[in-house]
């Protein structure tokens, strides 16, 4: 893993390097962060909950770099946690506080890019264990993600238009259940402009994925999409495909995966935009090699100065390899407001009824987040914050609740 990360930061530097700083654009931000939490169940439990305070310092660097030849930017960041209580969970080493972000796009030559990724950050285990607003360890992984895609755009006539290239992907977790893999990928894709409002292309993605814990595979996958502009108001997006796993011990399997999504700009008011997507697609897990997720999933957007998100959603994911099937019927509820030209607020809700099979089992979920930001200045922001998660499942070992306060101060230089 740190082989990873010491390759994205030294790719950034060469490609930095390449390139001439002169009519480049360069913007550097930094920043200092003390937050105080106070959590009344620690440990996620359902009996025997324990409290404790907790400080979280955070440093943290934002940098970008335009130029003609090269788009950069860089957040790094880390987050020093101490425990009052339990100070044997407090996180001080680089290896464990260390949150990057790191995304780039060099073109060293007309229609060729070199695209650049590595994302350093703590993510679940698996959505079937203690998910929750806040939770800084329970179920948690240090995660990283690097990969690079060398890419060639070329168009054949000024409506036909072919992209392809080849993509190497590195992922790691730090927690020893994850499934850490390695894949190449070569891909092509050939787009058709037939007017303003009307785009198809074919897609073809090949894929050879090589995770450490579960079997290999290698994956054909085409597709055709098409995009359709209904006015500037009103887009609709559509792809279908197949695609083909080829194992080397287990039996191959050949599946059918699409998107269709549309996105409708309301003239009720400003800011209004409302949308829908239902789509089947594949994904690594964590833990559990291939599943195939079908999403259902609603949008609703409004407000300027008052901001309302709504997001009902519905998901089914069936892992290829074990045979386990979660479903999920949920909603997201997102508001915030500027309360005045200093102080602004925002609320968020995640309610969901998850269902896990072969076993059954039933889990009701709740979160809820809130906090007030006021900015005393230029440089200082102050929060105030509290959040609230109830998970209330048929397997009581799955059941507990929390709440967490916290205060925090942030200066950006």
């Amino acid at each position: 893993m740190k082989k990873v990360i010491c390759l994205g930061f030294c790719t950034m530097v060469l490609l930095l390097s390449a390139v001439n700083p002169a009519a480049a654009k360069f913007d550097a931000t930094a920043s200092l962060a003390l937050k105080e939490m106070y959590t009344d169940n620690v440990f996620l439990t359902r009996t025997n909950r324990d409290h404790d305070f907790i400080t979280i310092i955070s440093p943290s660097v934002g940098l970008k770099y335009i130029h003609r030849y090269m788009d950069l930017s860089l957040d790094y960041g880390v987050d020093f946690k101490y425990y009052s209580r339990h100070s044997n969970l407090n996180e001080s080493s680089l290896s464990e506080i260390q949150n990057i972000k790191l995304q780039n796009q060099f073109r060293p030559f007309n229609r060729v890019f070199i695209d650049v990724s590595d994302t350093y950050k703590r993510v679940p285990i698996d959505n079937r264990k203690k998910v929750a607003f806040d939770n800084l360890f329970v179920d948690m992984t240090d995660s990283n993600v690097f990969y690079i895609s060398p890419r060639v755009e070329y168009p054949l006539s000024p409506t036909l238009l072919t992209n392809f290239g080849y993509r190497f992907t590195n992922v790691w977790y730090k927690a020893d259940e994850g499934n850490d893999s390695d894949s190449h990928s070569a891909f092509f894709s050939i787009k058709k402009i037939f007017s303003p409002s009307l785009t198809t292309a074919l897609k073809y993605d090949f894929l050879a994925q090589k995770p450490k814990k579960t079997e290999d595979y290698d994956r054909h996958q085409g597709s055709v999409a098409v995009t359709y502009l209904i006015g500037p108001q009103f887009v609709i997006n559509g792809e279908i495909g197949e695609a083909f796993f080829d194992y080397k011990v287990r039996d191959d399997e050949k599946l059918t995966f699409w998107n269709l999504s549309t996105d409708y700009k309301l003239r009720i008011t400003e800011g209004t935009t409302m949308g829908a997507s239902y789509s089947s697609s594949f994904s690594d897990s964590i833990t559990q090699g291939v599943y195939k997720s079908r999403k259902l999933d609603l949008r609703f957007q409004t407000g300027t100065s008052l901001k309302l998100t709504i997001n009902p959603y519905y998901t089914v994911d069936k892992y290829l390899e074990t045979g386990r099937k979660d479903k999920v019927t949920a909603v997201a509820l997102d508001v915030s407001k500027a309360l005045s030209g200093k102080i602004d607020s925002s609320i968020r809700v995640l309610y969901e009824r998850q269902k896990f099979q072969p076993n059954n089992e039933k889990i009701i979920k709740l979160s809820i987040g809130s906090n007030l930001d006021y900015k005393l200045n230029r440089y200082l922001t102050a929060s105030v914050g509290y959040t609230h998660n109830n998970n209330n499942s048929d397997n009581n070992a799955n059941d507990f609740h929390n709440n967490v306060v916290w205060l925090k101060s942030k200066f950006t230089f």
